[in-house]
């Protein structure tokens, strides 16, 4: 006892031990973000890279590896990925008329009814957006400019990634959204290198993102 005050060592010890799993904790979650906002830097970097070859190679012939079995494997699974994405993305948009503001209402919705429907449904959101950046990551390792309709594709799949991350991660908001831009701007770059095809009386022919995907 000192002035009073009584010290309960066990107390003290398992205080201490707690602070350190909370500390330890912290710092291996602190490590996997920045693992993943620096995988996603090099991502936009490599897609960068890419449409810079295209913009400087795209009058020579390429030759891509049809037997790259493992390449289009996965480009079958993010097809399918992809298609369950946009089902996604327009059942939320449907709600308040955006993405950002269908999800916003989503876990308003869900901190204030805790409905598990609703919080199974955020979860399902944020995984295949977990998923399509996996491929997206992947795909950016590739010699995608070879492939420039798939290489655009697969940059406004990133985009429409980056709305659903700042909605569903508040403290990296700023993050995804600048990322977003970014891509925005590149997608706009890739425009006017792989523009849409033109039909003869001249009208841009649009395509559905499942049609182009599986050319």
């Amino acid at each position: 006892m000192v002035n009073g005050m009584t010290f309960d060592l066990e107390d003290l010890y398992i205080e201490f031990e707690s602070d350190k799993l909370l500390h330890g904790w912290f710092e291996v979650e602190g490590v996997r973000k920045i693992t993943e906002l620096s995988r996603q830097v090099r991502t936009f970097l490599n897609y960068k890279t890419a449409t810079i070859r295209y913009r400087f190679h795209s009058n020579y012939n390429h030759s891509i590896n049809k037997q790259d079995n493992f390449f289009f494997e996965t480009k079958k699974s993010f097809e399918k990925s992809a298609s369950k994405f946009i089902k996604l993305l327009k059942s939320v948009k449907g709600i308040e008329g955006t993405v950002e503001g269908g999800i916003k209402f989503l876990i308003d919705q869900a901190a204030i009814i805790s409905d598990k429907t609703i919080k199974s449904r955020l979860k399902e959101i944020e995984d295949i957006s977990n998923h399509i950046f996996v491929k997206i990551h992947y795909f950016s390792e590739q010699e995608l400019y070879v492939r420039p309709k798939f290489l655009r594709l697969v940059v406004k799949f990133a985009q429409e990634a980056c709305i659903v991350k700042k909605s569903l991660n508040v403290h990296f908001f700023e993050f995804y959204e600048e990322l977003e831009k970014n891509y925005l701007t590149l997608d706009k770059e890739l425009s006017v290198l792989i523009p849409d095809e033109i039909s003869k009386n001249g009208v841009a022919r649009k395509k559905r993102l499942s049609e182009v995907l599986m050319s």
